[in-house]
């Protein structure tokens, strides 16, 4: 993520004096508003640096019928299978199974990542 963000940062620099172009393809009035502050400059073609999409068409732009790969400057708010960090549930069901890997394979360092998570969850 460091990377990307660094060669988005290049890419700005060499592209538009500092100016980040985004597209998006849903009209919210506070997400452009929050972007036109930032002096963003919105784009319909495929030379952008940052793509604000709904859930659904980061689905259809990264399912493996679209082929479509993003450019090492290009950064996208959702990914595939979001949902695996941002929900509780999984969050937890994918550590504790990175620490039943981690254990099988001789390193202990799995069993201290469950250290942090408290007993609620």
């Amino acid at each position: 993520v460091e990377k990307r963000i660094m060669t988005l940062r290049t890419y700005q620099k060499k592209k538009s004096k500092q100016v980040l172009i985004f597209k998006t393809n849903f009209e919210k009035p506070v997400i452009l508003d929050n972007f036109e502050k930032r002096k963003w400059k919105q784009t319909s073609d495929d030379d952008w640096g940052f793509f604000w999409a709904t859930v659904s068409n980061a689905r259809k732009l990264f399912s493996p019928h679209a082929g479509y790969r993003l450019n090492d400057y290009q950064i996208i708010n959702h990914f595939p299978n979001h949902y695996e960090l941002t929900r509780k549930d999984l969050m937890v069901k994918n550590l504790k199974k990175y620490a039943r890997e981690s254990e099988k394979n001789g390193d202990s360092s799995g069993a201290r990542i469950l250290e942090f998570l408290p007993a609620t969850y």
